[in-house]
C-alpha cells in the first residue's frame, strides 16, 4: 500500500483552522478580553440601583432626596452630611468610580467630593426624589437613573433630570446617544437596559411607556 501525504488543499484547511483557533484563544491567554464601555456602564447603573434599594430599606421605603443637606461654604470635605442623592447612596456602594461612565471623558473630579461637578455621570429622575416605593405603580417602565453628563451640566451629587434635553435628542454625540446611538437606563424595578432616546417619554400616555413620569 502506498502512503498518501497531505494534499495542498488539506494542508491549507488545517492552517486556517489553527489560525482561527489562535485568534479566538489569544485574548483568553493574554488577559486582553475587556468588557465594552456599554456593558460596563450598564453594570455601574445596576450597582447604583442596588445601592438605592438598600438606602430605601433604611429610610422607611423612601427613595433618596435629590437635595439632601446644605453644605456650608466654609466646610471642607469629607462633609459631615451628604449633599445630594449620589453621595448619600455612596455609603452603600463603597466605590465612587461606579458613578463614572467609561465613555465620558470630560470629568475632572476624582470622584471624592459630592459638592463638586463631575462627581457623577449619571442623573437621578427628579420626579422620584423622596418618593415612597408604594407610590410607584409601574416600576418596570418608570425611569430611575440614566446616562448623562456632556461636560456642560452641574454633575455634582445632586445631578438630576426630569426629561431628556432637546439638544441631546438632536445631537448625535450627546449622552442620550453615547452608546451606539442610544444610552443606558435603570428602572424602578431594578433592571437596566439600553434604549434609543426616541423610546424615552417625559409623560405617560399608557402603562408601557418608558417614562420619567411616576405612576
Amino acid at each position: 500500500m502506498k502512503r498518501r501525504g497531505f494534499t495542498l488543499v488539506e494542508a491549507l484547511v488545517v492552517m486556517v483552522i489553527i489560525v482561527v483557533l489562535a485568534l479566538l484563544l489569544f485574548p483568553v491567554f493574554t488577559g486582553r478580553h475587556h468588557p465594552s464601555p456599554r456593558s460596563t456602564c450598564l453594570s455601574h447603573l445596576k450597582q447604583i440601583g442596588l445601592g438605592i434599594m438598600q438606602y430605601s430599606q433604611d429610610y422607611d421605603e423612601k427613595l433618596p432626596l435629590v437635595r439632601v443637606h446644605k453644605v456650608s461654604s466654609s466646610a471642607a470635605w469629607p462633609y459631615p452630611m451628604p449633599y445630594g442623592w449620589a453621595d448619600a447612596v455612596q455609603g452603600y456602594i463603597k466605590n465612587t468610580q461606579i458613578y463614572q461612565c467609561p465613555s465620558e471623558e470630560t470629568s475632572t473630579n476624582p470622584g471624592t467630593d459630592g459638592v463638586q461637578p463631575g462627581f457623577t455621570d449619571y442623573w437621578f429622575n427628579t420626579n422620584l426624589s423622596g418618593v415612597n416605593w408604594e407610590k410607584i405603580m409601574e416600576p418596570v417602565t418608570t425611569i430611575w437613573l440614566g446616562d448623562g453628563n456632556d461636560g456642560a451640566d452641574l454633575t455634582d451629587g445632586r445631578y438630576n433630570r426630569n426629561s431628556l434635553p432637546l439638544s441631546w435628542l438632536q445631537n448625535s454625540g450627546s449622552p442620550a446617544r453615547r452608546h451606539v446611538d442610544g444610552a443606558n437606563y435603570a428602572f424602578a424595578d431594578g433592571h437596566v437596559k439600553w434604549y434609543k432616546p426616541e423610546h424615552i417619554k417625559n409623560t405617560r400616555a399608557k402603562a408601557s411607556d418608558l417614562s420619567f413620569a411616576v405612576r
